[in-house]
């Protein structure tokens, strides 16, 4: 067991420069911009696919393939992997935080998807959204992850074979630059909600290089 010390006062540096407290989230730390630019820098299966392809192209990928009023959840499901990195699935299980999280008498061991938990409700507040994650999303997301693996994973790497309940969509990915899917990423967003947060923060000219 790997234990990671935090407590409230623990904050991230982001991209807007706000910063983030990952033992406190709240929704006013979240930021669109934020989520969409750490998440391209993110990869998937820790940079073993071929090309590199990132977290945020997985996620609006995934949106396009749920249900319309389940879109953003699509969109926003991996989105505590803004702060917390896209750990692979065999390594998350056996972390652990020794942690003061908000609201808390004192210091607790807590699960990496406690913690991640937390961060999804803050964005869920942020975004009005409803937890738990709608049963389409997690499907999709699965559904995807055979799809990834099919088309971008080297068979010689291939040791976590995905259920046969979940089987690949038809289409071949095309994995986009980081920029790209950056700004792929914040106009899906725009897309679904329809000017719903107006008051969304524009990106400037500082992009990532694609």
């Amino acid at each position: 067991m790997n234990l990671l010390y935090g407590d409230a006062n623990t904050w991230l540096f982001t991209r807007s420069g706000g910063g983030f407290r990952p033992f406190a989230p709240a929704a006013a730390q979240v930021e669109l911009d934020d989520i969409a630019w750490h998440l391209a820098g993110r990869k998937r299966f820790g940079g073993a696919t071929r090309p590199l392809y990132t977290v945020a192209q997985h996620c609006v990928e995934v949106s396009y393939r749920v249900p319309a009023e389940d879109a953003l959840w699509g969109l926003l499901h991996d989105s505590a992997e803004a702060w917390l990195s896209d750990v692979p699935a065999p390594i998350k299980r056996f972390v652990y935080f020794f942690a003061q999280v908000a609201g808390s008498d004192g210091p607790q061991i807590c699960s990496f998807e406690a913690i991640e938990a937390t961060m999804l409700a803050a964005v869920a507040e942020r975004f009005g959204l409803e937890l738990p994650i709608p049963d389409s999303v997690a499907e999709a997301d699965l559904r995807m992850r055979a799809t990834e693996i099919r088309d971008l994973v080297p068979v010689d790497l291939l040791a976590d074979p995905p259920p046969d309940d979940f089987p690949p969509y038809p289409e071949i990915l095309e994995p986009q630059p980081e920029g790209a899917t950056a700004r792929m990423f914040i106009a899906r967003f725009k897309a679904i909600t329809a000017g719903k947060f107006p008051r969304l923060r524009e990106e400037g000219q500082e992009e990532v290089e694609s």
